[in-house]
């Protein structure tokens, strides 16, 4: 699956060869002259694909410079708001939950953490998505964070789909439970793996 950078990348490269095969055409044959409508449109198609490719994106890195230091003033809060540590600039590692809950009481905390954790991160878009989307090239860092507080949305899932295994044991919920947990400590693991990757891009974003 191609990235968004990756696909950009290869709609430029093909709209560059299309450019030049025009151009060939025009240097090489009178083909342009014999067919007036097809020359406006190739003439169009140019005038197009200059804008899309140098004029837009000259403005747009001006626009990324000139808010620099308010991006990385965005990029360092949503670090220090997701961070274990917010003390540490040059490594930082999402909070941990806890993938194991042995007992009613930690897995409520579980709960609860990754509620408090999905509502920092979706304070977070709310507060800086917009300026970030329209003033810095972060689409990737503000997936991420979508996907982190999706996987957050999923870990309370399954940790309140562990609670009658905690409160009535039977055997029901607590063959529930030996399906469940797994799960529920892969999906931890994974919402540590994916949080650490994000906040070391965001890391190595405000350091530039």
């Amino acid at each position: 699956m191609l990235t968004h950078r990756a696909l950009r990348f290869a709609l430029s490269g093909f709209a560059l060869l299309v450019v030049a095969v025009i151009i060939w055409v025009d240097l090489s044959t009178d083909l342009w002259q014999k067919y007036v409508v097809m020359s406006g449109l190739a003439g169009g198609l140019i005038t197009f694909v200059l804008s899309a490719l140098v004029i837009d994106r000259l403005i747009s890195r001006s626009a990324h410079e000139r808010w620099a230091p308010v991006t990385r003033l965005a990029l360092g809060d949503f670090r220090r708001r997701l961070s274990a540590d917010p003390s540490r600039h040059d490594v930082a590692t999402v909070r941990r939950l806890d993938d194991a809950p042995g007992a009613a009481d930690a897995l409520e905390s579980l709960i609860a953490a990754a509620a408090a954790e999905r509502d920092v991160l979706a304070a977070t878009l709310a507060q800086w998505s917009t300026f970030l989307a329209s003033s810095a090239d972060v689409v990737d860092l503000i997936d991420g964070a979508a996907d982190l507080a999706t996987r957050l949305d999923r870990i309370g899932e399954l940790a309140v789909g562990l609670r009658p295994a905690f409160i009535a044991p039977d055997a029901d919920t607590v063959a529930t439970r030996v399906t469940v947990r797994p799960e529920l400590a892969a999906e931890i693991a994974a919402y540590h793996e994916a949080g650490d990757a994000l906040l070391a891009q965001v890391v190595r974003r405000v350091g530039r």
